[in-house]
């Protein structure tokens, strides 16, 4: 197998060629680990960025971590799968002037509107830091989501 063609992002792992197995990922291609699909999903980020729909025995899982957003194929693939239960990016804080302080992740009202439009059954605000837990409680949430 190839590893990853992002040198710079992914150089120290290129040290390690004898102890790690490159698997080629390729877009809306599931693979299968024992009784798990892994299908990854394009995100938009600074880099070429993978979420996955993991669909497991019991529940399928949508997991969109370190985004700015999803293509639109990629929205549209989910939005055709149930979706048990949501893991989504919204580590951009929006200040009281909404002004966004990351351009490569979500906010939580930008991750609010994909919940919206997947509508899964259950839905988890990550990649969160600190800060934006504090400010967070200075400004209510819009909607009934989980940090």
């Amino acid at each position: 197998m190839l590893p990853p063609d992002d040198r710079q992002g992914f150089g120290d792992l290129f040290k390690h060629t004898k102890s790690i197995t490159y698997q080629v990922l390729r877009p809306f291609t599931p693979i299968a680990i024992d009784s798990y699909t892994f299908t990854p999903i394009p995100l938009l980020h600074s880099k070429p960025t993978f979420g996955y729909f993991i669909q497991t025995p019991s529940e399928n899982i949508a997991y969109l971590t370190d985004c700015a957003g999803l293509p639109q194929e990629s929205l549209e693939f989910l939005q055709q799968k149930s979706i048990d239960i949501c893991y989504i990016d919204a580590g951009a804080f929006v200040d009281s002037n909404g002004k966004k302080d990351s351009s490569n992740h979500l906010s939580h009202y930008e991750a609010a509107e994909i919940i919206k439009a997947l509508a899964p059954k259950q839905a988890r605000l990550i990649h969160i830091s600190h800060t934006i837990l504090e400010s967070l409680r200075d400004i209510p949430l819009p909607f009934p989501y989980v940090l």
